[in-house]
């Protein structure tokens, strides 16, 4: 199968809720930083789909991270207020889904509190899919320094979601050698230098 259509398999699941262009999207940016060194992740997995395509296109340690109660608090920059505690994702369900994959790792709570296990790796690429402003923030101070040369951050609902976008924008305001790609539905990617 080719990537375009292990993404277009992952769709029909009905395990993510992102249009397929974003999960095709990612498969192009794991496909690019797989044989690259260090372990791979995401925050925000809802029900596992798409941790389920990074880790088949990837094909190495994937650590994936969710509250499974929906969205934590809020603040007024996310103006979305009504996701609170909606997006809930049955964790055992999940797990179950995703349990012949011995190389995904599943870890329940608020990100970065249960990010025990992957403080001292270093990572290839990431998917970020956090939707509020306090996770976003706190998911890109976790991972930027933690990235390896050539590595890919993926964001979701950049820059449409407004604590999306103020999250990123203040973590990179005095990073200009970095460029924000931002891709035209609705995703950006962040290539960490190779320099």
């Amino acid at each position: 199968m080719t990537n375009i259509e292990v993404a277009q398999k992952i769709k029909s699941e009905g395990r993510t809720m992102m249009p397929i262009e974003h999960l095709e999207n990612i498969a192009k940016a794991v496909e690019a930083t797989k044989k690259l060194d260090g372990d791979m992740a995401e925050v925000g997995m809802w029900r596992g789909g798409s941790s389920k395509l990074i880790y088949l296109i990837g094909g190495k340690n994937l650590y994936s991270f969710d509250t499974f109660e929906g969205h934590p608090e809020v603040m007024d920059v996310d103006k979305i207020s009504q996701y609170k505690g909606k997006h809930k994702a049955d964790e055992e369900e999940v797990r179950a889904y995703l349990r012949e994959h011995n190389e995904i790792h599943v870890y329940r709570g608020i990100f970065p509190e249960n990010s025990y296990a992957i403080r001292n790796k270093k990572f290839s690429f990431v998917h970020i899919d956090t939707d509020i402003y306090t996770s976003t923030r706190s998911c890109i101070e976790f991972f930027y320094p933690r990235m390896c040369p050539g590595g890919i951050i993926m964001l979701d609902d950049y820059p449409t979601i407004p604590g999306v976008a103020k999250a990123i924008g203040e973590y990179f305001r005095d990073k200009s050698h970095i460029q924000i790609n931002q891709l035209e539905v609705h995703q950006a990617s962040i290539i960490i230098p190779k320099d």
